[in-house]
């Protein structure tokens, strides 16, 4: 019967204790007040800092889209200096090629000139080596008659 009545005022001093404490969380009006006049100053400052971060979005995305901008526009400044680059390069190419024809036709006709007095001068040569034949030729001839002579006076 002790332990039953130990453990009754036991379970009510716990009870007891409970219900006392249980109305401590409960705010009373004046703290009730305090908590709203909280919950809307951390509500604003909430709405200050995503205003912020918007903004300071607003501000990468802004920045981030010029710096897009001047790349582009750089890239397209590079592009057209490159055409200019390669057509200047055509251009120069192109003149290198009529400089080579042209030189390249003088040599030719230099060539063709120097050919063409080496052939007048073997011309020559040969017309010369002709004559000097000829010329053989005709001495031959008199000398076999004049052998022809000689060999029918020495039979005679």
């Amino acid at each position: 019967m002790k332990i039953s009545l130990l453990s009754l005022v036991l379970i009510m001093t716990i009870s007891i204790g409970l219900v006392g404490c249980g109305d401590q969380d409960r705010p009373d009006k004046g703290l009730e007040l305090d908590r709203q006049g909280r919950d809307r100053m951390h509500e604003r400052d909430v709405r200050r800092e995503m205003d912020r971060h918007r903004d300071e979005s607003r501000i990468r995305q802004e920045h981030d889209r010029m710096e897009q901008d001047r790349i582009r526009q750089e890239f397209q400044d590079r592009m057209r200096q490159s055409r200019a680059d390669l057509e200047q390069a055509r251009k120069d190419l192109a003149q290198r090629e009529a400089t080579v024809r042209e030189k390249s036709k003088h040599l030719a006709a230099q060539e063709m000139s120097s050919m063409t007095e080496k052939m007048s001068e073997l011309a020559d040569q040969i017309n010369n080596l002709e004559t000097q034949a000829t010329t053989l030729a005709e001495n031959i001839a008199i000398l076999i008659t004049q052998a022809e002579d000689i060999a029918s006076r020495e039979s005679n």
